[in-house]
């Protein structure tokens, strides 16, 4: 729910409590489902889900990020009575705990806490904002630092909802967008029992979903839902800057703003875990060079680079020992520059996106790291004097030109030639049991084995193991 000040200003309103029917209903839209689902073994599994998170941790979270120096909303819990002012919500709100706090908007936008910005944008305008304009960039060191301080509180759920940007435009033109997290409703989850046990091994999504404990088990899952938009913001830093922001968070949050952010939470709030997740949060703080070393490790096997809409100039140079550098420029300003290894670049993916542009590779060395091209609707033309581990996609029906040989793949595919934010190259083994009856044989079961390599396209790989 949503309030109003008489200033304009928004404020959301959300029951503390989460309702496992509400959410069964926001799932499925064409029938309601309210009145028949309470009580029932779907909501009871729900509910439990939503109970592995502890309810009043996250109102430390605050005084945690203002340490450093990241910006968010301030939630603060109130009682929410029935009354007549709330209208024709009086029925299904009211008499209960709420969350309420400052909505992350532009209605919103000159507030402090905020960074008194220009402008506050979703993530799904970020991601078009960066193809369409070139003077559009990130704050990588504030968005590394944030997602590092995710690994930190174990908050695993940072899909691109959870996320609004801060815009600080320069006099310059130059356009700096600085991350706003929003919602901790999974900070220092915990998960117990079977049901967790049995969705992980079904379900790859699943398997961010760890317990909060003072190492992270798997980064690779762990970070699931956010790695693709970690692709898309984090493109520049190198490990030093991986390595300043993990010791920025250790050396900002001592134990005493540590203990702090907790002593200034309600005291009814204040239950036996809290000592636990107090003392767990002061040890994974200790890890957190070496939890980012192994996100930076697996991070940069596979990179993705999207230039924009706008006429750009792509130049590859190949170099010895493996290394490659990568850079895209437009109007002569350079617009990204980088350069890999391929002792930690096993593969490179390039979006040139829509405009008339250049691609050239040139260069000799050896031990070459693997390129995808992806050229785009427009006229673009491919300078090509090192053909070595390079493929380059193209529309099959659209006029190209290529000076050199070079090996590609042309085709009016959308899906192969379009960039989506979403797309990744991963892969993921599911465990699904199978009971069958033979007249012969009797009863059988069997664990069905599928690996999902995805590349462009999922394409499951199965295996069958019989018991």
């Amino acid at each position: 729910m949503r309030l109003i000040d008489d200033n304009e200003n928004e404020f959301t309103v959300r029951e503390l409590r989460k309702s496992g029917v509400r959410f069964i209903q926001s799932k499925i839209k064409d029938h309601y489902v309210l009145d028949y689902m309470d009580n029932t073994v779907a909501e009871s599994i729900v509910q439990d889900y939503y109970t592995t998170a502890q309810p009043y941790a996250q109102f430390a979270i605050n005084e945690l990020l203002d340490a450093i120096d990241i910006s968010h909303a301030n939630p603060r819990i109130v009682y929410l009575p029935k009354q007549e002012r709330l209208g024709r919500f009086n029925e299904n709100y009211g008499d209960k705990l709420y969350m309420i706090e400052e909505h992350v908007g532009d209605e919103n936008k000159t507030f402090d806490i905020f960074g008194n910005a220009d402008d506050i944008i979703s993530t799904t305008d970020m991601l078009l904002e960066l193809q369409n304009d070139k003077d559009a960039q990130i704050d990588e060191d504030s968005y590394l630092r944030a997602r590092l301080f995710d690994m930190l509180v174990n908050d695993w759920d940072r899909h691109e909802d959870q996320w609004r940007w801060a815009l600080h435009e320069d006099k310059d033109g130059t356009k700096l967008y600085k991350p706003i997290p929003r919602d901790r409703d999974q900070a220092f989850s915990k998960y117990d029992g079977v049901f967790p046990f049995i969705l992980k091994a079904v379900s790859p999504l699943a398997r961010n979903m760890q317990s909060y404990n003072a190492e992270i088990k798997n980064v690779k899952t762990f970070n699931n839902a956010v790695y693709y938009l970690d692709k898309n913001f984090i493109n520049r830093a190198s490990w030093a800057d991986w390595k300043k922001q993990a010791e920025t968070i250790q050396n900002q949050l001592t134990d005493a703003v540590i203990d702090k952010a907790f002593a200034n939470l309600l005291e009814d709030t204040k239950d036996e875990s809290i000592n636990s997740i107090k003392s767990t949060l002061k040890q994974r703080r200790e890890n957190m060079v070496s939890i980012a070393q192994a996100y930076y490790d697996y991070f940069k096997e596979h990179e993705i680079l999207v230039a924009t809409n706008k006429d750009n100039t792509i130049d590859i140079l190949r170099q010895p020992n493996g290394k490659t550098t990568i850079s895209i420029t437009h109007k002569e300003k350079i617009i990204f520059e980088n350069s890999y290894e391929k002792d930690k670049t096993k593969e490179i993916w390039i979006y040139a996106l829509d405009g008339d542009d250049t691609i050239s590779i040139s260069g000799e060395g050896n031990d070459y790291i693997k390129l995808k091209i992806f050229g785009g609707e427009e006229n673009d033309i491919y300078n090509v004097t090192n053909n070595s581990a390079v493929t380059v996609y193209d529309y099959k029906s659209k006029k190209n030109t290529f000076n050199g040989a070079v090996g590609k793949k042309l085709t009016d595919s959308y899906d192969i030639n379009n960039f989506d934010p979403q797309k990744r190259k991963y892969s993921n083994n599911v465990l699904l049991p199978a009971i069958g009856f033979d007249p012969r044989c009797g009863f059988k079961c069997r664990i069905n084995k599928h690996l999902y390599n995805i590349r462009t396209i999922a394409q499951p790989v199965h295996h069958t193991t019989y018991c």
